[in-house]
């Protein structure tokens, strides 16, 4: 069963009396029939009210209700403020008169700033509990708490100084040892690292050891209410540049190899001599090593006729007495060839002469040029190898 209602819902409570009535009266009929018939209609409601409930404000409400929660917070913040600085006069107060009775305060100070003190803490004490401090705003505790700290803040960074130093001092001594110690063991773990790259920061060590020992030696002779030479924090910044260019110089990286480099392929009569080349052999392999300097081509050619005797082997450019082949020695198969196409030529020039002679002369050609051939290498990668 449906109720809807409002505070004028007598007509939509009758509304809906007869709308179930005449709901009723359609099932029943339906139901005599014998069939069952289900009926839908749509459900108008009008509901109505009465005004009642918040009002909307206008801008100019809206405003000023703004305003006054402003107003409100505003007073509330300054309330916080006062209590604030009222308590840090106080405690600045009572600070000071323990600061008088302390042996490092006294002699990090002159007697002018604790007379100074002594009377400002005696004027702050009396005007705390007077009348015009219960109305006195943050602004006017603060004006009496920064009188006193202009003076007692130096004093107590002095005082502070005093009590690191020795601390400071003793990391700095066991800093250095440990670090030269260091040094002076890397080339035995890393050969890599030479001894101009550990004396580099063996200086740097030594300066900063030197310049903390100097320091040392004059703030002995400084009076300590006076400003040190020197803080704590100043000597821990230089260790820690110690300990990075250390880290920096230990953390290098072993060099790679260099690359293997093979030695050109060399004819096998060619000589390594470059006076006795010919200008079209020296420009052709100027060209083929991509160099244009003839002096730099005549010690690069001497480096590899010094590499192919000192290795003979692994092939190279030389004859069984170990000197160097050139184009007039050749090897002894040229020689063979040579001499076969002497033999060649001078049965050419004879015309119609023996034909067994120059036979003859082509089985010597072909015979010795075997001969000399066999000494020779097979590749031409088995004379050249990485150096």
């Amino acid at each position: 069963e449906m109720c809807i209602r409002d505070r004028h819902g007598e007509d939509v409570e009758a509304y809906i009396e007869e709308e179930r009535v005449e709901a009723a009266n359609a099932t029943n009929g339906t139901e005599a029939e014998g069939k069952k018939k289900t009926v839908k209609r749509e459900l108008k409601i009008k509901i109505t009210s009465s005004g009642a409930g918040p009002r909307v404000m206008s801008e100019a409400q809206k405003k000023a209700a703004i305003a006054r929660i402003k107003h409100f917070d505003d007073n509330e913040a300054a309330i916080r403020r006062t209590a604030e600085a009222k308590n840090q006069l106080e405690s600045s107060v009572y600070q000071i008169r323990d600061h008088l009775s302390n042996e490092d305060f006294v002699s990090a100070s002159t007697e002018e700033n604790r007379t100074t003190l002594e009377k400002l803490a005696a004027e702050n004490d009396d005007w705390l509990y007077s009348d015009e401090a219960f109305s006195a705003s943050a602004e006017d505790f603060g004006k009496r708490l920064k009188q006193m700290t202009k003076i007692i803040d130096p004093v107590l960074r002095r005082v502070e100084q005093i009590r690191q130093r020795p601390q400071v001092i003793e990391e700095a001594t066991k800093t250095f040892e440990d670090l030269i110690k260091k040094l002076r063991a890397l080339p035995e773990a890393k050969p890599w690292i030479t001894e101009g790259m550990i004396d580099t920061v063996l200086k740097v060590v030594n300066d900063t050891s030197e310049w903390l020992n100097g320091k040392i030696a004059e703030q002995k002779e400084r009076p300590a209410y006076e400003e040190p030479l020197f803080t704590a924090a100043e000597v821990k910044s230089r260790l820690q540049s110690l300990k990075y260019s250390y880290n920096y110089l230990k953390n290098t990286p072993r060099p790679k190899p260099p690359k293997k480099t093979k030695p050109p392929p060399f004819p096998a009569n060619m000589t390594f001599d470059v006076d006795k080349m010919d200008n079209a052999t020296k420009v052709e392999w100027m060209n083929k090593l991509n160099m244009t300097n003839e002096t730099q081509f005549a010690e690069f050619m001497q480096a590899m006729k010094a590499y192919y005797q000192a290795n003979p082997q692994n092939g190279s450019n030389t004859n069984t007495n170990g000197e160097q082949s050139t184009p007039e020695q050749g090897t002894n198969g040229e020689q063979g060839g040579e001499s076969g196409q002497s033999g060649e030529s001078q049965s050419n020039d004879q015309g119609n002469g023996d034909n067994q002679n120059t036979q003859n002369n082509e089985n010597g050609q072909q015979n010795e040029g075997d001969q000399g051939g066999e000494k020779k290498p097979d590749d031409d990668s088995q004379r050249h190898t990485e150096f």
